[in-house]
């Protein structure tokens, strides 16, 4: 609940308009378009590790059976 006990404090509010304003203004489809990227880069990158643990777990099988 606000009372009006506690003044507001300007310096806080300006940095917080320069940190909203400084976001820059991107296109809905062009931000899209970057976080799809991304994702895909990612969701890459964590198949790939996926694939060197499987190759490891299989060749440190092999190795114990021989």
């Amino acid at each position: 609940m606000q009372k009006g006990t506690i003044t507001g404090d300007t310096t806080i509010g300006r940095q917080l308009l320069d940190a909203v304003a400084s976001v820059p203004k991107v296109d809905r489809q062009q931000f899209e378009q970057m976080f799809n990227n991304n994702i895909q880069d990612l969701l890459m990158v964590v198949f790939l590790s996926n694939l060197t643990r499987t190759q490891l777990a299989i060749a440190e099988r092999l190795q114990s059976i021989v």
